[in-house]
């Protein structure tokens, strides 16, 4: 993974001295038995449920040095841990220093206390550990959350936060560029304690008002002499008073620059535009082009209204790493067939929104021949974007359920489910529940469960539990109610343990089926003839790890560990003590929908 240069330039001082500083299984209720009812006839499509997930709108802004209340859960049994203890309430606001130059928010802030608790240099080594980029969509959504949100780090002075490198390099590795830069940018505007850097800093950012501010508070706050004796105070005060019109005040100053033995370029260059900023001579009596790198002086040719040197007319850098794809997808100069490719990456990174994939699609000729063909012949970029666009242009369900059918069987061959699953779930919505198409009803359970829309999910998974004449779908049928449980918050099936009819009906190991066991363990749901007990942990483990935060009320570290325990897109892979832990601490720390929305993200790629 590589940084932006600027990024690099603004993050490297920080980072190094950054580096020298130093759940909750809820109680268990028995199993409910939940039939799932036919939809009446001619019904319109429930409407989707949201969740809180990256595309929610942001909390509004709590009033001036009031931080956002932090949640209170209720008393919790972190699984794997002995004995209760209620997490504790939010310290009061005054013990939480406020959070500074906080970046833009991407999603839902989770609090002005998110890592109260926390002891600073705990935090450091592991930041740097979270996985990216990330495509799982519920991991990756508090991820977003966990490293934008402005909270203050503990125990650090004022100004020199050691976190926010760390985080906008993780950001970065994301592929979400501009909220790095805007986070590296607040670093180096925290590092700035030098008045002197805080003037250039300001004069080059283009904030005349803030630079002549700090000008003006330094000269206040000297004794003896107006300004030091340093060529950049003299220059910015005459640059400051040229703005402000204050032109007689800055004749002085120029006077006393003429009078001055020995004239160095940059001199020589900034009388002549301020001559021009003075309203004392034309722009066309600059015959050389003026090459400089002094803020000042490039500030009044900006005030001067002069062409502005190359060495302050250097475009943004390039996109590299995952954000480099976000870039190509959106670069009208490359090759269509390139441009997409790229979309699809970038939007399975959730760089680029459904819709804007969407046009890229359509910008594909039409397909001359049955699509779902042309995609078993070659699945490629373009046999992608025809499907997608006869799907969209399709108004039978039966047409339709086909097309998406064949879309999704396609993503999970190639390990894509969950992106095509997001570009898919809104046609799938679009199809009403009916027998006559009830070979599409595993796969269109599945996507309403992924979703949110759990009830259009029951109705679907009604018809594969009443079509037992079918062994294709009798297959899938523990599964689907496995998932359906997760969804729901309790469990959908009629008896037995479903975790062992999903074993038996698919073949699925016993590695895979301790990982399904944790996720319900971690959300504190009870399965079948399964007793409930969570994973053993061992000691000095992230699951116990994760315990001992959750149990202290260390809400953000307890996400932190909790995402790295998870391993992002390894998450089918992560071993079931991490599972349930993670799970049950985010439980605890207020995080239930999110916990639970992972859990579902977590069963599909188990393969449920």
């Amino acid at each position: 993974m590589r940084l932006h240069p600027k990024l690099l330039t603004a993050i490297a001082p920080a980072l190094i001295a950054g580096c020298l500083v130093s759940t909750a299984a809820l109680a268990l209720n028995p199993p409910t038995d939940l039939t799932v009812p036919e939809p009446p006839a001619n019904s319109a499509p429930p409407p989707p449920s949201g969740g809180s997930g990256i595309s929610a709108q942001p909390l509004p802004p709590p009033p001036t040095g009031q931080p956002l209340p932090a949640p209170t859960p209720a008393p919790t049994v972190v699984p794997g841990a002995t004995g209760a203890m209620p997490a504790p309430a939010p310290m009061p606001a005054a013990a939480q220093p406020p959070a500074e130059a906080p970046p833009p928010s991407i999603g839902a802030d989770l609090g002005a206390n998110l890592w109260l608790g926390s002891d600073t240099s705990r935090l450091i080594p592991l930041i740097p550990q979270l996985p990216a980029p990330v495509g799982v969509p519920a991991l990756r959504d508090l991820q977003l959350r966990l490293l934008t949100t402005a909270a203050a780090s503990p125990n650090v002075p004022a100004g020199s936060d050691p976190l926010l490198p760390l985080r906008a390099e993780r950001l970065n590795a994301m592929g979400f560029a501009d909220a790095a830069l805007a986070l590296a940018q607040s670093t180096a505007r925290q590092a700035a304690i030098d008045p002197r850097q805080q003037i250039e800093r300001a004069l080059a950012a283009g904030d005349t008002e803030g630079a002549c501010g700090q000008l003006d508070s330094a000269q206040g706050q000297t004794q003896g002499p107006p300004l030091p004796p340093d060529p950049l105070w003299f220059r910015a005060r005459i640059y400051c008073q040229l703005a402000r019109k204050q032109i007689d005040q800055a004749e002085i100053g120029l006077d006393m620059m003429r009078e001055a033995p020995t004239h160095d370029a940059d001199t020589q260059n900034f009388l002549a535009v301020a001559q021009v900023a003075a309203g004392d001579a034309k722009p066309s009596s600059i015959k050389q082009p003026i090459a400089t790198g002094d803020p000042v002086l490039i500030a009044l040719m900006k005030l001067a209204k002069l062409p502005m040197p190359a060495s302050a007319t250097v475009g943004p850098p390039k996109p590299v790493g995952a954000a480099a794809l976000a870039a190509t997808a959106r670069d009208p100069a490359q090759p269509l067939l390139t441009r997409i490719d790229a979309g699809e990456r970038a939007f399975a990174l959730g760089l680029i929104p459904a819709d804007e994939l969407a046009a890229l699609y359509q910008q594909a000729p039409n397909p001359a021949g049955d699509p779902v063909a042309g995609l078993a012949a070659s699945d490629s970029p373009m046999t992608r974007a025809a499907l997608y666009k006869a799907t969209a242009a399709s108004q039978l369900p039966e047409i339709r359920a086909r097309l998406i059918a064949a879309a999704m069987q396609h993503a999970h061959a190639r390990g894509d489910y969950f992106a095509q699953a997001m570009l898919y779930a809104r046609f799938a919505q679009q199809v009403n529940p009916a027998r006559n198409i009830a070979w599409f009803a595993p796969e269109a359970a599945r996507l309403m469960f992924f979703s949110g829309n759990v009830d259009r999910g029951g109705f679907w998974l009604n018809i594969v539990d009443t079509s037992v004449a079918n062994p294709d779908l009798a297959r899938t049928a523990p599964g689907l109610r496995l998932l359906a449980s997760l969804a729901h918050g309790h469990a959908v099936y009629t008896s037995g343990d479903p975790v062992a009819a999903w074993r038996q009906a698919t073949g699925a190991g016993e590695q895979q089926a301790s990982r399904v066991y944790a996720i319900f363990a971690g959300l504190g749901q009870r399965i079948g003839g399964w007793n409930g007990i969570a994973p053993i942990t061992q000691n000095g483990s992230l699951a116990s790890q994760i315990n001992a935060a959750a149990l202290a009320g260390r809400h953000g570290e307890t996400v932190l560990l909790s995402l790295i325990a998870l391993g992002g897109d390894r998450i089918a892979a992560a071993d079931p003590a991490s599972l349930s832990s993670s799970l049950g601490g985010l439980t605890s720390v207020g995080l239930q929908a999110e916990a639970r929305a992972i859990g579902i993200d977590a069963a599909i790629a188990l393969g449920l």
